[in-house]
């Protein structure tokens, strides 16, 4: 967003003309947050965010906090200044949820001086996971076995099928995923038309189909990162 907004589109991209000519590969993320904040404003709508803190109130409290994450990892630093206290949570799980884990350290060590906390009604995520999951026949499985491959991940993984579902192999190499599949446990359920999850991982595998309605490759959601592209380079036989 700001690059846009301070003029500076151009150094940019000699920038990235300059890694690339290096071999470089660069994978661009934007942002908007100069063109968020001047939504808002127009809008007379108030700002929780300033200069990369989240301002906000927590059971009463107030609180400023800022979060991240990259690749697997995620961070959440929540600090209550009124109190003098604060939590920092780093994480190595992309489904760890840092934000909800500093929130519930704080819960414990300020209790005395919290709102109560409301209940909400909810099912527990195992009941989520149970109700989603949907059963395919063993022929509907086998569509889906293969190699595929990212040239943005620059890996490949093969997927196979086992006692009727659907199971990762991995050493095409491994990459960014790599701890995957090496759990006997470990299997993809059938959430949707060609959706499947990876276990109780929370990584989301979006299959696609051609014209002849054959499976092409697949999406992969993990987390923030979403839509990384997989592309079927050899059908599965086994």
């Amino acid at each position: 967003g700001e690059i846009f907004v301070e003029g500076k589109f151009v150094e940019l991209a000699h920038d990235i003309n300059l890694l690339h000519s290096a071999g470089i590969r660069v994978v661009l993320v934007h942002g908007s947050r100069p063109q968020i904040e001047a939504q808002l404003k127009r809008r007379k709508t108030r700002s929780h965010y300033a200069k990369g803190l989240r301002i906000a109130d927590y059971r009463g409290l107030r609180t400023v906090s800022h979060g991240g994450s990259w690749g697997g990892y995620r961070a959440e630093l929540l600090r209550f200044p009124e109190q003098h206290f604060s939590v920092a949570c780093l994480c190595n799980l992309g489904n760890a949820r840092p934000s909800n884990r500093a929130q519930r350290v704080a819960d414990i060590y300020l209790a005395g001086v919290m709102r109560p906390k409301e209940e909400k009604k909810k099912e527990s995520e195992e009941d989520e996971r149970q109700k989603v999951e949907i059963r395919l026949a063993e022929e509907q499985v086998r569509e889906y076995r293969g190699d595929y491959s990212s040239d943005e991940l620059r890996v490949s993984y093969r997927l196979e099928t086992a006692e009727g579902k659907l199971k990762l192999a991995i050493g095409l190499p491994s990459g960014a995923f790599g701890s995957l599949g090496n759990s006997p446990q470990d299997y993809l359920r059938a959430t949707g038309t060609d959706a499947f999850q990876f276990g109780d991982t929370g990584i989301a595998i979006h299959f696609q189909r051609n014209a002849e309605h054959r499976v092409t490759g697949f999406m992969l959601d993990v987390g923030r990162t979403r839509g990384l592209i997989f592309v079927r380079t050899l059908p599965g036989k086994y």
